[in-house]
């Protein structure tokens, strides 16, 4: 709870690197097969406490017994494991907000421990702990000495272990908190979840180390030649000084065997424990560039040399040569203008949770590839490493965000003692992730206000890489679209409509704002989502200005969960789910249902059964209240309709609405929690009656009839409450034997603990004695908003095919209609149409007349008229003739076979010519009527209204001849 703290005895960030001992391995090795790297992903023991107060005491000791502890798998989310609760919010905390403060009663720790041995090839070296990811806060033990402190979930965290090791069994233990004040800036619109969710290894380095390293590629003004820059940093761990060290850089190409160029630094001289700067750089002789389309990485080792000439270490990186640049506010790569086709994207998974796995990001890759995605922005915190590393590989540029977004609470990003936090992240990310070609731009965070730490944080990433440029996200919300930002160097803005982007934007002359326009977030797949793409792609590759945008989001969100039935044993049998990680207990008669106050609740289908519209109604229940937390919600029907709530500490409420809501009021017996106690609200035409234990403790007159509310029956949670948004606790108690009647049942009845005998006479009946799970499906939380283009699974949903129809990169129009001349714009930055398979096909409806193959040679960026060899066929009535042109790719691809198609139009043909229809003879003629506003027209069985101001269809009534 001090923004101040967010690390302690970390290493300063860098590049990710595992060390080998010779280039030759370096180049060739992958990091698990260096001797150097020991990774500790596994299964660890592992403790779960609700909070802190319930944490096992001194567990990171050597010695302590875990033997009675259960086990979780590392990198994992703990709530994916069977510990805690998801929760899916959006703006909103799960918890109320009062900045850095955090709740204590609530607040899930897991603790966890494993052992290692280091290998012996390890005595002398420097050894490195690095945790890629865990959420929120984390505190690291080895041999039960205190390592360090980190906040930033998805930020690398590094300690030094080397002073604190011993020899054989060292013993590694970690807690992580899962709120921290860093939750506050881990506001994102996603899965609340928990633990050390990547990867955590250990390196090993020899005293004096190749710490980072930084790669620029400047192309010369014809885009062919190019000057590459390394700044490497070397540090000495040792107080001894060290001297006439060299630095030696080795060019590879595309294969890793032709070796292209060899430089070498100029004498190193080091103090003890001295860090220092130095700089190589070499001219490149036409390399062949890195694109979206054609993503071509070269390699490079870095050994460091000893003034002997041994090889102390030996490291190697992929990476490509590129230059983005500015031109008149239009984006360019490479010298050509690009354009951006993007998503936004989680790390999300739905077994997995936010722990992805390599085979899943592939999946996704390769279908963004298909379906002519070309960006990814990352919302809203950096990738995993293999994202970025498939990123480079397979072709997608990323915009790259900082972990900063505190929605709920954007006013810190105003306050002078939040700084330091957020610009903490932004260094961590860059540092790691600044030598990968496939990071387009940055991102200084999402929806986190406007106050000056987010130029703070522009301003320290520039320093870091003054190479790219910076957006932030949310950076148009204002209604008056003010220059909220003014640091950053590309605008959006955010959910225009296409009217108000090319008016407000595209329009806008350069002298009045230079900077490009990117709409982090422009259309929403929320749903049916993505309407207007076409109109919106239009205006991107019209005005040079607007450099494309990313779609909210790529993929629904979901988590697996099992379909939980409970039985109701009314006659009505309405299927009843349970919802959350509510589990079954012990119950006053058998089992209940027990909640714990956190995203659970028992859920009845919508059934017309309980739209309970009379003046009669008997609400029933046995309940066994724990310690009040703030929310009593019991059985209930909406907010309104009727329910029963624990209004208060000391209150209980019951309420039924007719014209308006009618609430009644009763105490609370003394010794009402941690006991079983029988609650019912009764309506019997005349009064409704509120009872504890049997006891009447309040009534009034009621004589209405309930007003029917379009909202399901629920326990534990009224389903009218936001729960995207919803910042409370949940009901903590357990319920027996549940009922809801359409009738007044008496008191006596109720209490009966014999098996009751009218049952039957029961809208619904709820014993929880079992539950049957049928199947399972794609949870979407309290909130159940279903984004994404793509299910969790990775199917594709409808969109993705309208996604890639809008921004195809290939686009036909007809030129000259009669003499069958179409002009062809290819919208590629870099590949020619030569590389592609054009096949156009004249079809009558859907049956193909005539086709061919085009011989096409266009350049990215160019235009060309072509001439369709079509003859006219002979015309039949009522049929439709068209164009069509299919854009395939001509060779196997990683991500598809040949054959492929990329893009396609249809082109109408002015051939078409009605079928004419015969009327029955027999049929009465129509009949138009013709009124000052409408025009009705009648025949046999129908009528037509059509508004003549509107020209609408305005009625249409069938009733048969």
């Amino acid at each position: 709870e001090n923004p101040a703290i967010f690390e302690v005895n970390q290493e300063p960030g860098h590049a990710p690197m595992v060390v080998f001992d010779n280039q030759e391995s370096a180049i060739n090795g992958k990091k698990k097969d260096s001797p150097n790297y020991l990774s500790l992903n596994g299964i660890w023991k592992f403790y779960y406490s609700e909070n802190p107060e319930t944490v096992p005491v001194g567990f990171f000791v050597t010695g302590y017994d875990d033997k009675k502890w259960g086990t979780i798998k590392v990198p994992g989310n703990w709530e994916m494991q069977g510990y805690g609760d998801p929760m899916f919010r959006n703006v909103n905390q799960p918890f109320k907000l009062i900045p850095p403060n955090i709740p204590h009663d609530y607040n899930p720790v897991g603790s966890y421990r494993t052992s290692f041995n280091l290998p012996a090839k390890w005595d002398g070296k420097q050894v490195f702990l690095r945790m890629d990811g865990s959420t929120s806060a984390t505190f690291v033990w080895l041999n039960g000495q205190e390592i360090g402190y980190n906040q930033g979930a998805n930020e690398p965290a590094e300690y030094n272990l080397t002073p604190f090791f011993k020899g054989g069994k060292n013993v590694l233990a970690v807690q992580v908190y899962k709120y921290s004040d860093g939750t506050f800036l881990e506001d994102q619109d996603f899965w609340r979840l928990s633990g050390i969710f990547r990867d955590v290894y250990l390196t090993a380095t020899p005293s004096v180390h190749l710490q980072d390293y930084y790669i620029t590629t400047d192309l010369d003004d014809q885009y062919q030649n190019a000057n590459l820059s390394i700044k490497v940093d070397v540090k000495n761990f040792k107080s001894e000084s060290k001297n006439g060290l060299t630095v030696k850089a080795t060019l590879y190409g595309k294969d890793k065997k032709n070796k292209i160029q060899q430089f070498v630094s100029e004498s190193i001289n080091l103090s003890g424990t001295q860090r220092k700067q130095i700089s190589l750089s070499t001219k490149v002789t036409n390399p062949d560039k890195w694109s979206s389309e054609y993503p071509n990485l070269y390699y490079l080792t870095l050994e460091m040399i000893s003034p002997e000439g041994k090889v102390l270490e030996a490291i190697s990186t992929p990476f490509g040569f590129k230059e983005t640049e500015l031109r008149h506010r239009a984006l360019f790569l490479n010298g050509k203008m690009v354009k951006l086709n993007g998503v936004n994207s989680h790390m999300q998974h739905p077994t997995l949770g936010h722990a992805m796995d390599v085979e899943t990001i592939r999946k996704d890759f390769i279908l963004m590839k298909q379906f002519n995605i070309n960006c990814v922005r990352t919302s809203h915190y950096p990738p995993v490493q293999e994202y970025l590393e498939l990123a480079d590989e397979m072709g997608i540029y990323i915009v790259d965000e900082t972990g900063d977004e505190s929605h709920a609470t954007e006013y810190v990003s105003e306050m002078a003692e939040w700084r330091d936090a957020y610009v903490e992240r932004v260094e961590k990310m860059v540092l790691n992730d600044r030598n990968h070609p496939s990071i387009i731009f940055w991102s200084a965070g999402n929806e986190s206000g406007f106050g000056n730490n987010i130029c703070e944080v522009i301003k320290a990433g520039k320093k870091l890489d003054p190479t790219r440029l910076w957006m932030y996200g949310g950076n148009s919300d204002d209604a008056a679209w003010r220059n909220e930002v003014p640091c950053e160097e590309i605008i959006g803005p955010r959910y225009p409509t296409p009217y108000e982007l090319e008016t407000r934007i595209a329009q806008v002359p350069e002298s009045q704002d230079p900077r490009p326009s990117f709409m982090d977030e422009y259309v929403a797949t929320t749903g049916n989502g993505a309407g207007g793409l076409d109109e919106f792609w239009a205006l991107i590759y019209k005005y040079p200005r607007l450099i494309g945008g990313a779609i909210w989001d790529w993929m629904s969100p979901g988590i697996t969960e099992k379909i939980r039935l409970i039985w109701d044993e009314s006659p009505n049998q309405i299927n009843t789910t349970v919802k959350g990680r509510a589990v079954l207990a012990e119950g006053k008669f058998g089992r209940a249902i027990a909640f714990n106050g956190h995203d659970q609740w028992v859920e009845a289908y919508q059934h017309p059964a309980l739209d309970i519209t009379g003046s009669k109604l008997t609400l029933s229940f046995w309940v066994y209240p724990n310690l009040w937390n703030g929310n009593g919600t019991f059985l209930v029907k909406g907010d309104y309709q009727f329910g029963i709530v624990q209004s208060g500490e000391k209150r209980l409420q019951f309420y039924v609405t007719d014209q308006k809501k009618n609430s009644l009021e009763g105490a609370l017996p003394d010794g009402w929690t941690n006991k079983w106690h029988h609650v019912a609200g009764i309506c019997d035409g005349k009064e409704q009656s509120l009872y504890i234990d049997g006891i009447k403790v309040a009534f009034q007159p009621f004589t209405g009839k309930i007003t029917n509310k379009p909202v399901p029956v629920t326990l534990g949670y009224s389903t009218e409450k936001d729960g995207s948004e919803y910042s409370q606790n949940m009901s903590n108690a357990r319920f027996d034997r549940v009922a809801i009647f359409d009738q007044p049942i008496s008191i006596d009845l109720l209490l009966s603990e014999d098996s009751p005998t009218f049952k039957n006479s029961s809208r619904l009946w709820l014993d929880f004695e079992g539950e049957e799970i049928k199947g399972e499906y794609f949870s979407l939380g309290i909130g159940g908003r279903t984004y994404g283009m793509v299910w969790p699974d990775r199917t594709p949903q409808p969109e993705l095919w309208q996604v890639k129809k809008s921004a195809q990169p290939v686009h036909a129009k007809w030129e000259n209609i009669s003499k069958g001349i179409v002009e062809i714009t290819n919208r590629f930055a870099f590949t020619n149409l030569s590389d592609l398979n054009c096949r156009w096909e004249l079809k009558g409806d859907n049956t193909i007349l005539q086709q061919g193959i085009l011989d096409l040679t266009l350049r990215g960026g160019e235009k060309g008229e072509v001439l369709i060899p079509i003859q006219k066929p002979e015309l039949k009535p009522g049929t439709a003739y068209r164009l069509l042109l299919s854009f395939r790719t001509r060779e196997d691809k990683f991500w598809s076979k040949s054959g492929y198609e990329l893009a396609w139009d249809q082109l109408d043909l002015p051939w078409f010519t009605p079928e004419v229809s015969k009327i029955n003879g027999d049929a009465p003629p129509l009949r138009m009527i013709e009124g000052n506003d409408k025009m009705t027209v009648t025949g046999a069985g129908f009528s037509y209204v059509f508004d003549k101001i509107t020209g609408d269809l305005s009625s249409l009534n069938y009733h048969g001849a």
